[in-house]
């Protein structure tokens, strides 16, 4: 009757036998991917900056009639954008506009005002114009399958001037 002690020591041994070889993986694979991501020879994609937000056809008429469209960060982040349209050409005018004015609080979110077909930051009264000019603006591209492509990588020029032509990059 004494042989049963033996084992129930030898498993707890193996549980932390096992234990301690998982947690000894566990640490070199974290490493391996803090270093692959160090070496910059990795590119993550967690969010991809480029995203399709809808079809021309649709959100062309909506903003027309109501204003530009609020969205929510496409990344994830607490990056709010207005998607807007200006002309009346689907496949030209478009841009996306951050929706927090630069060096403001997260909670001065710009406000469309459709009688004035401004944007008014609600913190400081400051307005911007349709475009956004003032604001940090990123592309907005009508592709030929008729979808919007906004691409967040790099913000466009302040001197940019976004108009009913004009489309920023090409499809």
């Amino acid at each position: 009757m004494s042989p049963a002690r033996p084992r129930r020591a030898r498993n707890g041994t193996a549980i932390a036998t096992g234990a301690a070889v998982a947690l000894v993986i566990a640490i070199a694979i974290g490493v391996t991917l803090v270093e692959l991501s160090r070496s910059g020879s990795v590119k993550n994609q967690l969010g991809t900056p480029t995203f399709l937000a809808g079809r021309t056809r649709d959100y062309a008429p909506q903003i027309a009639s109501q204003g530009p469209l609020l969205l929510p960060d496409p990344l994830g982040g607490a990056r709010t954008v207005y998607l807007q349209h200006l002309g009346s050409d689907p496949a030209t005018g478009w841009v996306t506009i951050v929706a927090v004015p630069p060096g403001e609080a997260a909670k001065c979110v710009v406000r469309w005002e459709q009688s004035d077909h401004r944007f008014r930051d609600p913190c400081t009264g400051h307005s911007y114009p349709p475009d956004g000019a003032g604001l940090t603006r990123y592309p907005a591209v009508a592709l030929a399958s008729g979808r919007i492509r906004i691409d967040l990588r790099t913000p466009l020029p302040p001197t940019y001037m976004v108009t009913a032509g004009t489309s920023p990059r090409g499809p």
